[in-house]
């Protein structure tokens, strides 16, 4: 971004139920503004439907947080947070994604000391 920040979007795994999808995305974006104080907005990425499907595309929604040049939040603190709000239900997965990056958040306890050492090196100084 223009100001230095960093764009993560996080994508919440919901095994094609959009009720639950809803639901997920909205307490991950709360349970993040709450804890860090980072900016988390809702945002939508439609996608085509595969051959054979009426109704044209779907729409996925998604997360984005913004970590701020000088921001109180790093990196790691946000997979931890992640990670925190995985474990409190089991079946919950989450993608992480930055410049074309993916990671995968499931909650397990040794995670984000892994995923902190995959993020780029100018994330991981300040994580």
């Amino acid at each position: 971004m223009a100001d230095g920040s960093t764009v993560f979007w996080i994508r919440v795994a919901a095994a094609d139920d959009p009720m639950r999808e809803e639901r997920l995305v909205r307490s991950l974006r709360d349970d993040l503004r709450d804890s860090l104080g980072v900016q988390v907005s809702l945002a939508t990425e439609r996608e085509p439907h595969g051959d054979g499907y009426k109704g044209g595309t779907a729409t996925d929604l998604l997360l984005w947080a913004s970590l701020g040049a000088a921001g109180s939040a790093s990196a790691s603190m946000l997979l931890s947070s992640i990670s925190s709000w995985c474990a409190r239900e089991r079946t919950r997965r989450v993608e992480l994604t930055l410049g074309g990056r993916s990671l995968w958040l499931a909650g397990r306890p040794d995670e984000c000391a892994e995923l902190v050492k995959s993020l780029p090196r100018d994330l991981r100084g300040r994580a």
